[in-house]
């Protein structure tokens, strides 16, 4: 694969410098985003699925933002029709049914340890209903945010711009390829997600020594999130056929790739529909 310009989120070597790490140039907003910290589940064992979801949604997530490093959480689920439309799974990722992505600033470390240090006081202090099984989580390094130019936002924006679902893709990158396929899945790899209706923006991410992951940190993880504003199933349909080429070139090995829908409903007709009055 042919190497292409560097953009302003690279560096020439694999340190994984990005646009929030550096000066950015006049006029372009720095991006607050350093690190995900992104977690695939399976379903709770001893309590309901919508008992987990409120609790999550009403406590958990909300008590997160008082860490000051937390700047954005949102959590997705695979319905049937998304898990249908799955390109990807290994056979550790099969169960996975929620996807929870926690998004952190500078400085990573500290923000790592408060993050790490609130949930396990939660824990202590009985405001943990049963954990749902976690199947992948770590934090991710983030290596290259684009926003898709329709959407007429700031690459920094996306994750703040509502959506209805994710695509999650995590490969592993063959080591004696790595830069040769860095570059490529931060140019090419990116561009060719965004040109597909319905995604929004994409981030990308990325193992990297002193960020714990639930698998070998050998800088060779890619992550991939990609944010849709269309039904997530249908552009999943649209994203597997992309995904299967890249893979089909080897150097490149899937371990998932799937689309999940997002817990809140963003319905903008809600209120300009009629209301209907008892008389």
């Amino acid at each position: 694969m042919p190497a292409r310009p560097a953009t302003r989120a690279e560096k020439t070597d694999l340190s994984y410098q990005t646009t929030s790490d550096s000066v950015a140039p006049e006029g372009v907003p720095l991006n607050r985003v350093k690190v995900g910290f992104i977690a695939l589940t399976g379903l709770p064992k001893s309590v309901s699925e919508a008992e987990y979801l409120e609790w999550h949604a009403t406590r958990h997530m909300p008590e997160q933002f008082t860490v000051p490093g937390i700047v954005n959480a949102q959590r997705w689920h695979s319905t049937a029709a998304c898990r249908a439309q799955r390109a990807a799974q290994s056979d550790d990722l099969v169960d996975a049914e929620n996807l929870v992505s926690y998004l952190l600033s500078d400085p990573v470390e500290q923000n790592l340890a408060e993050f790490q240090a609130l949930n396990k006081r939660l824990n202590e202090t009985g405001r943990f209903i049963e954990p749902s099984p976690f199947l992948m989580l770590g934090a991710y390094k983030l290596l290259e945010p684009r926003a898709a130019a329709r959407t007429l936002i700031s690459d920094q924006a996306v994750p703040w711009r509502p959506n209805l679902g994710v695509y999650l893709v995590v490969e592993r990158l063959d080591p004696a390829r790595a830069e040769e396929y860095d570059s490529e899945f931060r140019g090419a790899g990116v561009d060719s997600l965004l040109t597909v209706p319905g995604v929004a923006g994409v981030y990308l991410y990325g193992t990297a020594p002193g960020y714990q992951t639930s698998h070998q940190v050998d800088q060779t993880h890619r992550v991939t999130v990609a944010y849709l504003d269309s039904d997530p199933a249908t552009v999943g349909a649209a994203v597997r056929p992309l995904l299967e080429a890249r893979w089909k070139n080897g150097g490149v090995e899937p371990v998932f790739a799937g689309p999940f829908e997002s817990v809140v409903q963003w319905n903008w007709q809600r209120f300009t529909e009629p209301e209907h009055v008892a008389g």
